[in-house]
């Protein structure tokens, strides 16, 4: 997951020129992509990878949406992951972001017990503080983690089935300690409203605003405008790596529907 996660962040690093030129090398790169994930898809899994539209200027990309799917089914459960809509925005520069909404299906209580299940819900929402706490705690008092559980369903046996939750994170620019360079700093904000109905997975929507002055998007930085230079130009190692991707997320879901250690 960490994987598939830091592959669609990278996807903000994709970019090239406007116009006709580039609506037939996104074209050829959908194709390139499509030919690599004919390999995964059988019967039991689906696999696809959709650019929908990148818009640039000679400096650095200014907007991005694709769409992103993967589904495999076995003999105990189903894994999908699904990207309805990554759109990247930079906008007039002061506030580039980003917006996913996703899905994450899977039937959690074939993989936990009901009683383990019931055991971990209600202490979701301090967990996911000291998680995000745990991640923010380098930026001291520049970082304010909040996570709010609103809602945590029961069945009439009094099990839990489902959770309803927003979580943000913030930091301060202007407080960063010291010994951190704001150019060194991705994240200005991010929010997440998340919706779990424990047989069927996880439903997110999920913004996330960039420092400006983070230094990817500085002249001279590699960042969005190159990497994506790499995938309409077909460079084999790029291509060979959204390959890697899909080989990893298959073989870790294989064990996941299969019941396989």
């Amino acid at each position: 997951m960490k994987k598939l996660a830091i592959m669609f962040i990278s996807a903000f690093l994709f970019a090239g020129p406007i116009g006709a030129e580039v609506v037939s090398a996104i074209d050829a790169l959908n194709a390139e992509v499509d030919q690599v994930l004919q390999y995964f898809r059988n019967d039991s899994t689906q696999a696809a990878l959709q650019f929908k539209s990148i818009q640039t200027n000679a400096e650095r990309a200014l907007s991005l949406k694709l769409d992103a799917l993967y589904k495999k089914t076995g003999t105990i459960n189903t894994v999908e992951i699904r990207l309805d809509n990554l759109e990247y925005i930079y906008g007039d520069g002061t506030s580039p972001t980003t917006n996913v909404k996703g899905f994450i299906g899977v039937d959690i209580t074939k993989l936990v017990s009901q009683q383990e299940l019931n055991r971990i819900v209600p202490e979701v929402e301090s967990f996911i503080q000291s998680f995000a706490a745990g991640y923010t705690r380098q930026y001291g008092e520049a970082a304010t983690v909040e996570a709010v559980i609103s809602d945590k369903g029961q069945d009439k046996q009094g099990n839990y089935i489902s959770i309803k939750g927003q979580i943000s994170v913030k930091l301060d620019l202007t407080k960063l300690p010291q010994s951190i360079k704001l150019e060194d700093v991705f994240l200005r904000e991010a929010t997440a409203a998340l919706e779990v109905d424990l047989t069927k997975g996880l439903s997110v929507d999920v913004k996330i605003v960039s420092n400006p002055a983070y230094k990817a998007f500085q002249p001279g930085q590699d960042g969005l405008k190159e990497g994506l230079d790499k995938l309409l130009a077909k460079d084999p190692e790029t291509i060979k790596e959204i390959g890697k991707l899909f080989t990893d997320l298959d073989q870790g879901a294989g064990r996941i529907v299969n019941g396989v250690n």
